[in-house]
């Protein structure tokens, strides 16, 4: 069932090499099935399109930190991809949440209270972001430590 799936979008890409569309789906398919190398390849082809930019890089942020010591250019996407310019900050919310999550995880929580604290002026009720930057306050201040959960991705076209 896997093999049929990954074959349509090869067959597809495969008979249009312009079709971002499939990349990026198969893109996710790869990833969900750990085949990791094979997803960046697919991501960092995709976030060269402007319509995909945000969401390619955010899944290729994913992709990174998911193996071993990639972690730091996992950050650096989400960084880049969170400062680019000519998208709004509703946009950027799911990549400054990850980008949050990931610097906790890389015992960060400066820079990750920065990245909610983003959020939070555009959206406060985005996730769980209000209860990360009480997290994180009372930790940097001695007090109870932040609980760390999983990157979430996005699909294109999710507000």
């Amino acid at each position: 069932m896997k093999e049929e799936i990954i074959n349509t979008y090869v067959k597809k890409i495969e008979e249009n090499q312009d079709d971002i569309s499939s990349r990026y789906y198969l893109g996710i398919i790869y990833k969900e099935l750990k085949m990791i190398d094979e997803a960046i390849e697919q991501f960092q082809k995709t976030k060269r399109v402007d319509e995909y930019f945000l969401q390619s890089s955010n899944m290729l942020a994913m992709c990174f930190a998911m193996k071993p010591g990639m972690q730091q250019i996992a950050i650096r996407t989400l960084k880049k991809a969170a400062e680019t310019q000519g998208f709004s900050d509703e946009i950027k919310m799911d990549l400054r949440y990850n980008l949050g999550i990931l610097l906790e995880s890389t015992n960060n929580p400066k820079e990750a209270l920065v990245q909610y604290q983003e959020i939070y002026k555009t959206d406060i009720t985005f996730r769980d972001v209000a209860q990360r930057i009480k997290q994180l306050k009372e930790q940097m201040s001695g007090g109870a430590s932040a609980k760390v959960t999983r990157l979430v991705p996005r699909e294109p076209g999710d507000g």
